[in-house]
């Protein structure tokens, strides 16, 4: 009898603890998601045009943001076939938009030579094996990988008060300038 007690209190005791674990199918690094739905929309449509373009190619997009002045904004979405380029250009988070992740920079915080962040090494192995599984292959038994430089065009958002005023597509990077009309104004920005 006692026997039969001391497992019918042990396996409510391990039911209640499988009761009470939960395993959240929302991965813990998704825990920004953006506020503005112009941008989202601009974004998703950028990566259902890149996905034309890129076959089968494994590739992500990337959102680099820049602050003009407290009113205006630039995003400059462009998409990268490989993960080298983080050891020089990392991103900072990443959200999911459309389904798809995306890496999102803050551009003031990249600015080369003065870079104040930097990827680790565990990071940048745990996210090239799962954005380039075959580029973190080649890194980690020492292959030899090829890399490219150029990888499209970049589309080029300004918003104004959080509402899309310019939109450019243009092969180029971040410091780029255009001339905007902003009311009666011409600006470089």
């Amino acid at each position: 009898m006692r026997k039969v007690l001391e497992t019918v209190v042990f396996l409510s005791v391990c039911l209640l603890l499988l009761a009470g674990c939960r395993h959240d199918a929302r991965p813990e690094e998704y825990f920004l998601e953006l506020d503005n739905k112009e941008l989202e929309r601009e974004i998703i449509a950028f990566t259902k045009e890149k996905e034309k373009e890129s076959g089968n190619r494994n590739f992500m997009v990337n959102v680099g943001c820049k602050d003009i002045n407290d009113s205006i904004k630039r995003y400059i979405l462009f998409y990268k076939s490989q993960g080298w380029s983080w050891r020089v250009s990392p991103f900072h988070f990443v959200c999911r938009v459309g389904g798809r992740d995306v890496m999102f920079t803050m551009v003031a915080a990249n600015s080369y030579p003065d870079m104040l962040f930097d990827m680790d090494e565990w990071a940048y192995m745990y996210y090239l094996r799962k954005y380039y599984p075959q580029e973190y292959e080649a890194q980690r038994t020492g292959r030899e990988w090829y890399q490219t430089v150029y990888d499209g065009e970049n589309c080029y958002l300004t918003f104004l008060n959080g509402k899309l005023i310019d939109k450019r597509i243009s092969c180029g990077c971040h410091v780029d300038k255009f001339k905007i009309k902003i009311g009666e104004k011409e600006l470089y920005i």
